[in-house]
């Protein structure tokens, strides 16, 4: 299995290079599921359900999120709705979301992120 592992995309730019880059790339390497860290999406502030829902359609299956989690409002409610979204796992006490995850891809195999 062959795993895309994106380092932080940050806000348009970062968007666009996903649609430009994320399907040939896949398409040429074998690329079987894309991981990408996100809590930068929305111009440096976070993730918003448009670029969750945006990042989505370019591909990625997966997202990661660090110390800029919770700049946008739109994160809980991801989190709560989606279950491909973590936020750190050094959060502690009652915060939203969850730190890890083991999720089944198309083909059957299970992935520890």
């Amino acid at each position: 299995m062959k795993i895309l592992c994106i380092g932080d995309i940050v806000s348009r730019t970062g968007r666009d290079m996903l649609f430009r880059y994320v399907d040939e790339l896949k398409y040429k390497t074998g690329i079987d599921f894309v991981i990408a860290n996100a809590e930068n999406s929305n111009h440096g502030r976070g993730m918003t359900r448009r670029c969750y829902d945006e990042m989505v359609r370019a591909g990625v299956d997966f997202f990661t999120l660090g110390n800029h989690t919770w700049g946008a409002k739109d994160i809980i409610g991801i989190m709560e709705n989606e279950d491909n979204v973590i936020r750190p796992l050094n959060y502690f006490g009652n915060v939203p979301g969850s730190g890890s995850a083991i999720i089944r891809t198309e083909s059957g195999i299970r992935i520890g992120i």
